[in-house]
């Protein structure tokens, strides 16, 4: 996936530059497994972004420096109905309903 990382590009260009990405390229650079679950976090005012839900730490922020890159699976998992929160507490509540998992350190 090309790298777009440390630019300062405005919306527009995120976009159009995001739409270049083929879908199976943007499926694969989200690290996700069964203890790493992606959804979208997009708390009030704010746009959205990637997170996980990782089963030894519970929610996990993503630290992306390339925004074209979050921009594209960001609207990838909205396009294909990942979780969606607008606050930590929708996440809690969604994780303790939905058996994602929780796990001490000395599980495997």
């Amino acid at each position: 996936m090309k790298s777009y990382a440390h630019q300062d590009l405005d919306l527009k260009k995120i976009k159009k530059y995001a739409a270049e990405f083929p879908e199976a390229e943007i499926a694969a650079s989200i690290d996700s497994n069964v203890d790493n679950i992606p959804f979208v976090f997009e708390p009030s005012g704010l746009p959205p972004r990637l997170m996980f839900w990782n089963a030894f730490n519970g929610i996990m922020s993503v630290l992306d420096e390339d925004p074209v890159r979050s921009y594209a699976q960001t609207q990838y998992l909205i396009r294909t109905g990942a979780p969606h929160f607008l606050t930590f507490e929708e996440i809690d509540a969604y994780a303790a309903n939905n058996g994602w998992p929780k796990k001490q350190r000395n599980e495997s």
